[in-house]
């Protein structure tokens, strides 16, 4: 991205490229904040035995959406329709910037639950919603324990969560922010399957002597 490219809002693109990526180890990823994504279907056609769907993404957030990843799913939280041929995926929003896609896939593999269309990311909220009318579909993050203690002179943070929500098979994933004395100093990506509680453990660096208030 040269210098001189702006955004529709007249932001230097450069900035926002800068700040994703301080050094070459991408450490500022870790500590980029959650983006909120919408999502839906504006077209569906039907030829030769193939369903196609038009999706409308925007990144509706004042920070950058990385690598967002959408798939249609049967269902609520339900698996995801395979193989699906999309015309991109994986993409990076900008601020503001909305994307048009296409996925198509065979029309039998719709089957009887009603479609959903999912979106996750690097730092997305994930987002659920009915592919007909667009209702969003509730999802909702619960931290259930979170400890911190010294093994072998490191620092560790053990923390339990549980997604809240519709049931289904599938394991989504969650940005947590990991504070300490109030500040967010990374995120961590999770795992979760509705209403099971799932563990996880991360290493605290560069912690400095003394009492300090850790919290996910």
């Amino acid at each position: 991205v040269g210098p001189d490219e702006v955004d529709p809002q007249g932001r230097q693109l450069d900035r926002v490229v800068t700040w994703v990526q301080a050094d070459c180890r991408f450490q500022e990823l870790l500590k980029l904040p959650p983006a909120d994504i919408e999502a839906r279907v504006t077209e569906r056609t039907e030829h030769e035995g193939e369903t196609c769907f038009k999706v409308s993404l925007l990144n509706a957030s004042p920070v950058p959406a990385v690598q967002v990843w959408l798939e249609v799913i049967g269902g609520s939280q339900g698996d995801e329709i395979l193989p699906a041929f999309w015309s991109d995926n994986a993409v990076t929003l900008i601020p503001g910037e909305r994307r048009e896609l296409s996925v198509r896939f065979r029309k039998n593999l719709l089957g009887a639950p009603s479609a959903h269309l999912m979106a996750e990311g690097w730092n997305v909220t994930p987002r659920e919603w009915q592919v007909a009318g667009g209702r969003a579909i509730p999802l909702a993050l619960e931290i259930v324990r979170c400890d911190v203690g010294r093994e072998a002179g490191i620092t560790r943070v053990h923390f339990s969560a549980k997604q809240r929500g519709a049931v289904g098979p599938r394991w989504t994933t969650w940005p947590v922010p990991l504070k300490v004395d109030g500040t967010v100093v990374r995120w961590i990506r999770v795992g979760l399957q509705t209403s099971v509680t799932s563990s996880a453990a991360v290493t605290l660096a560069s912690l400095a002597p003394g009492k300090h208030r850790v919290a996910v």
